[in-house]
C-alpha cells in the first residue's frame, strides 16, 4: 500500500522524514511539498494534491495538522485507488476555540517573527526534543516565508470541511497527541460528532507527533492499513482500537 504524506503548515515536507523512515520501504511513503507561493485558500492545493496522487496502485493519505481539511477535500473528488485517510493532530474547521473566521483579515506576516524560537519548539515538539529535530523544525519554518505562513493561517481560520467529512466514503483514522497544545481536544470531539466511526489512537506526544513519536505513529498507521479491505467499499470501517481518548 502506497502512502502520500501531506505536511503541516510549513509545507516543506522535510519534517515528515522521521515518519517516512519509521514506515520503512514496505509502504513506499512519499512526502508532498507545497509550493512556496502564498495562497489564502485550500482549493489550489486540492488540485496539486490530486495531480500528485499515486497512480495504478492503492494508497492512503496521511494528513498532518494543516492538511487534514485538504485530505478530506481531496477524498471528496473520489480519486481512483484511495483506500483510507489517516488524520494526524488536525481539524475540520477553525481549530482555535475563541477565534472566528472573520478574524483572518487580522493575520499579518510580521506576526510570524514575534514568537521566540524556544517557545515555538516547546509548543510543537515538547520539552527536550532531539537537537536534530529542533534544528529541522526551525529550518523548515525559516525556509517558509512569513507571507506564506500568514496566508495558510488565514486559510485555517476560514476552512470548513465538515461536509466533506460527513460525506466521506473512506475509512478514517485519527492520531491524537495527548500533549497537543496547538490543536485542542475539542477538534476531535467535533470530528467524532460528525463521523462517530472514525478510529482514534492516542499517542503520548505533543502536536508534532509524527516527528516526536514516529514509531508509535507508524505502528498505528500500519495497523490501520492492515484493516482496510482489498477493494474499496463505501463507508467501510472495520478497525476500532481500544485506546480512544
Amino acid at each position: 500500500m502506497r502512502m502520500l504524506l501531506l505536511p503541516g503548515m510549513d509545507g516543506t515536507g522535510d519534517l515528515l522524514e522521521p515518519i517516512v523512515r519509521a514506515l520503512g520501504d514496505e509502504h513506499d511513503a512519499t512526502a508532498m511539498r507545497y509550493p512556496r507561493e502564498a495562497t489564502a485558500s485550500y482549493e489550489p492545493l486540492v488540485a496539486l494534491t490530486l495531480a500528485a496522487l499515486p497512480k495504478q496502485r492503492p494508497f492512503i493519505i496521511v494528513a498532518e495538522s494543516f492538511s487534514g481539511p485538504l485530505a478530506l477535500k481531496v477524498a471528496a473528488k473520489r480519486p481512483p485507488g484511495l483506500r483510507g485517510i489517516a488524520l494526524c493532530a488536525t481539524f475540520v474547521t477553525n481549530p482555535i476555540r475563541l477565534a472566528r473566521s472573520w478574524m483572518a483579515f487580522m493575520v499579518r506576516p510580521f506576526m510570524f517573527s514575534l514568537a521566540p524560537d524556544a517557545l515555538v519548539v516547546r509548543t510543537l515538539l515538547g520539552r527536550r526534543p532531539a537537537p536534530k529535530l529542533r534544528t529541522c523544525l526551525l529550518e523548515s519554518l525559516q525556509s517558509t516565508t512569513a507571507e506564506v505562513m500568514a496566508a495558510r493561517s488565514k486559510a485555517v481560520l476560514r476552512v470548513d470541511a465538515r461536509a466533506e467529512l460527513a460525506n466521506c466514503e473512506y475509512p478514517l483514522l485519527y492520531l491524537q497527541g495527548t500533549r497537543d497544545r496547538v490543536v485542542g481536544k475539542h477538534n476531535l470531539e467535533t470530528i467524532l460528532a460528525i463521523r462517530s466511526t472514525v478510529a482514534v489512537v492516542g499517542i503520548d506526544a505533543p502536536h508534532l507527533l509524527l516527528q516526536t513519536a514516529p514509531e508509535a505513529a507508524a505502528e498505528a498507521i500500519r495497523a490501520f492499513v492492515t484493516s482496510l479491505p482489498a477493494e474499496r467499499r463505501a463507508g467501510a470501517q472495520r478497525w476500532q482500537p481500544n485506546n480512544r481518548s
